[in-house]
């Protein structure tokens, strides 16, 4: 059940995290337990343990993100998550997503869940949380993929209270007011706060690895995303005053997490498809080619994986649709380069976002320094694999006069003739797919998920005499976000 304590419920939780965790919990003998590790190390991460990070497009910082591990305040020796989107440029909400989002109507989250069990009934791929239609604790969920309720129920009005702050539907299920979007968004003049929180509820032994994402949406079931956050949560069997009892501990949090083309699949099964587009990127660099040329570009102080078999992904295009440039022009080729110089592959002419107007398009990898290396440069100039701005054929020369003549190949070399302004634009932890123009996108990963289990995950219509399922795991996920389960808490901030 969820609890409401009002304004006061920050300085009771920790009142409450303090008293009882160093006096009444220790680890129960011979009990499951992934939060520790294989010496014996407690891996939880303690409360008010924090983050934060700023927030950019197009170089610019827009806002910044906080999260941070709070106790559970229905079990302070759990632990959950919090996190808080802040806008930093001064702006109404509304002129925010209007200009600084380029057209975007709203704001909210998009989480996943990764689940490790034991438990056969567990999924073993990832899954939307809250799943479309509803959750645990039979909590009611809207047919949007995002995790706040952008809709209240049809049949609310007919709801009657449970006497716990939930509003218990026709169909059995509970509607929590505070999961409704406009609950957790905070408007100012000078800056606007869109909260998150989380408290999962683990079967012993489990644990949880969530990718959280912050989008911004767009009219017609379109959205993007502005970044992001990673986190695992355990589970520890403990005695509280001689009394067996689990409790969820946060292993890992992060700042970044990928988003790739199995998520975004995900997501367009819900409600008759949401599409994943390309508009909001946090590094810009404006180019202008002539005749002849090749243009340089690098950002340095990128993250770099933490095992030599690890990458960084991104993804790179082109808009060349600005100015006064013609349909099609310039005509651009885009290709990645290690920090040494060396052309990676793949390069690409035609792949880029806007239509069949010839700009460009690729996934890469962030170099092992930091960096990302990017060279642009005219069709056709790059078949030769050189990226020297002339382009290499060969043309049939001959001869002629009153005594005969013959034909002769020559190599000719002649510069390429693009020219026009262009954007190029960089995206970290983003290789979902997207369409590029006439010729489509190729990911590196599977375009075709089997989304079986996510069928599993939606709930026939309910009643209150509904029997309970058997398998705990069962009980998680037949209901509401796997484990975005509680979302008590959901306007804690830190003071």
């Amino acid at each position: 059940m969820l609890n409401h304590l009002g304004k006061n419920k920050y300085f009771y939780g920790v009142f409450l995290a303090l008293l009882n965790l160093p006096l009444l919990s220790y680890p129960a003998h011979g009990q499951s337990n992934s939060c520790i590790d294989s010496n014996g190390n407690n891996i939880g991460l303690g409360a008010g343990h924090s983050i934060s990070f700023d927030v950019l497009l197009e170089n610019q910082k827009i806002g910044e993100i906080y999260s941070d591990v709070f106790p559970d305040l229905t079990n302070p020796q759990s632990r959950g998550i919090r996190a808080k989107f802040t806008t930093t440029n001064g702006k109404f909400y509304n002129d925010f997503l209007q200009d600084t989002l380029k057209g975007a109507v709203g704001l909210n989250w998009l989480q996943f869940l990764n689940v490790t069990s034991t438990d056969p009934n567990a999924p073993d791929d990832p899954f939307v949380d809250p799943p479309e239609g509803g959750g645990v604790f039979r909590l009611w969920a809207d047919n949007t993929p995002w995790y706040w309720n952008a809709n209240q129920p049809d049949d609310l009005s007919q709801a009657t209270p449970d006497g716990n702050g939930n509003l218990i539907l026709p169909s059995g299920k509970l509607f929590d007011p505070d999961t409704m979007l406009d609950e957790q968004l905070e408007l100012f003049v000078n800056g606007s706060t869109l909260h998150f929180s989380d408290y999962p509820q683990l079967p012993p032994g489990d644990s949880f690895s969530f990718s959280t994402f912050l989008i911004a949406e767009f009219p017609g079931k379109k959205y993007d995303i502005l970044s992001s956050l990673g986190w695992q949560a355990g589970s520890e069997d403990i005695e509280v005053n001689g009394k067996p009892q689990t409790i969820t501990c946060i292993t890992h949090l992060k700042k970044d997490a990928l988003f790739h083309l199995y998520l975004e699949n995900l997501v367009s099964s819900f409600d008759d498809g949401y599409s994943k587009i390309l508009k909001l990127a946090p590094y810009k660099f404006s180019g202008n080619l002539s005749p002849g040329a090749v243009d340089s570009f690098t950002r340095s102080g990128l993250p770099t994986p933490l095992l030599p078999i690890e990458s960084i992904n991104y993804v790179a295009w082109i808009n060349n649709t600005i100015g006064s440039n013609t349909p099609g022009n310039p005509d651009t080729v885009l290709g990645q380069f290690t920090s040494s110089g060396q052309l990676l592959f793949p390069t690409n002419d035609n792949g880029g976002p806007y239509g069949s107007n010839n700009g460009s398009a690729f996934l890469g990898s962030v170099n092992p320094d930091g960096t990302v290396n990017l060279k642009v440069t005219g069709d056709p100039a790059y078949d030769d694999g050189n990226f020297d701005g002339v382009y290499v054929y060969e043309d049939e020369v001959c001869s002629g006069g009153s005594g005969g003549g013959g034909c002769q190949t020559v190599i000719r070399t002649d510069p390429h003739q693009e020219s026009g302004e262009y954007e190029l634009f960089v995206k970290l932890f983003d290789t979902s797919k997207f369409e590029i123009g006439s010729t489509p996108f190729q990911s590196f990963l599977s375009s075709a998920p089997n989304d079986a289990f996510l069928q599993s995950l939606r709930l026939p219509k309910a009643t209150k005499n509904v029997s309970e399922p058997t398998s705990i795991f069962a009980l998680l996920v037949l209901g509401l976000g796997g484990i975005g389960l509680k979302r008590n808490n959901k306007k804690d901030k830190e003071q």
